[in-house]
């Protein structure tokens, strides 16, 4: 975010309830307008910007709207993939699995055509998806349920927006990925992924 200085933070009508309340920061990044809604314990605007960033990003991470890059391994790390060979990676050998003393049973794959946001494009982004299945004790029995978690997204390269230009993400220290990680007000990336991520 830019200049603290250049937001306002306000005490509005909720738009459905006009009986309650919410607090709304408003502001231009990248030349643009734009308003978020904030917890009403918050009382400053620097206290709105900073609840923006989760915890785990760091002050200096490259920024593009409402994302975060982070450098990272890759997918293919996180993932538990073993590529002798990481310029001949095939697409079925993407993923690995994982057996907990409990007895559930998950499976990390790669998706290689994914796409983190509707509006945001990437030179390159995958995606990781762990899904399996809960082992958990019944009344009577051991009970199984399936399980998808949410998707965590990895691009390098760089990243469009009409309205925010082109980040460039150079190489780091591990390498040239970066996880993306979205801010408060985005929320927790869907089940479901965006676009052409579900097969």
């Amino acid at each position: 975010m830019a200049d603290p200085e250049a937001y306002t933070l306000t005490l509005e009508p909720h738009p459905r309830n006009p009986r309650s309340r919410i607090r709304v920061l408003r502001g231009t990044d990248d030349g643009n307008p734009f308003e978020v809604t904030v917890p009403l314990r918050i009382k400053t605007v620097q206290d709105a910007v900073d609840w923006l960033r989760p915890d785990d990003v760091p002050q200096d991470a490259l920024r593009q709207g409402e994302f975060y890059f982070i450098p990272s391994t890759g997918p293919h790390v996180v993932a538990g993939c073993y590529h002798p060979d990481p310029d001949h990676i095939y697409r079925e050998d993407c993923g690995s699995d994982e057996w907990t003393a409990a007895g559930s049973t998950y499976r990390y794959t790669v998706n290689w055509r994914a796409s983190f946001s509707r509006t945001h494009t990437a030179t390159t982004c995958y995606s990781v998806v762990k899904a399996g299945y809960v082992l958990f004790p019944g009344r009577r029995t051991l009970k199984t349920h399936p399980f998808t978690g949410r998707p965590r997204y990895f691009v390098r390269g760089s990243v469009t927006h009409p309205e925010h230009g082109t980040l460039a993400l150079p190489p780091h220290d591990l390498g040239e990925w970066y996880e993306v990680i979205p801010n408060r007000a985005h929320g927790p990336f869907p089940v479901t992924g965006y676009g052409p991520n579900v097969d």
